[in-house]
């Protein structure tokens, strides 16, 4: 996880974008999706940005990902925790994730 004094917060994660079969999406979204993180009992809006530069993120596949927390400074001390990822989007669960290397920046 990166964060400068004041900057964003920034969680690197494996995702996977559930298929609509899942009861995710249903249709893949592009890169820079926003959604919701589930930060424990609150949730956080944040952007997904894929490592590899891809236009679109696939469904049903796990891939490499930055997700930026939109209000990083209020919930960097539950993001510092965090070790699965869950992203929504209103109350659906799309995607299903875990940290892979927080770092501190």
């Amino acid at each position: 996880m990166s964060s400068d004094e004041g900057g964003p917060v920034v969680l690197d994660a494996m995702v996977r974008f559930l298929r609509p079969d899942e009861g995710g999406r249903m249709s893949a979204p592009a890169d820079e999706v926003r959604s919701q993180l589930r930060l424990g009992e609150v949730m956080s809006s944040c952007v997904v940005r894929t490592v590899d530069g891809a236009q679109q993120i696939a469904l049903g596949v796990e891939l490499a990902v930055q997700i930026e927390l939109m209000f990083g400074n209020t919930y960097e001390a539950e993001a510092r925790r965090l070790t699965t990822i869950e992203l929504y989007e209103g109350k659906k669960l799309v995607a299903r994730g875990r940290v892979v290397s927080p770092r501190d920046d």
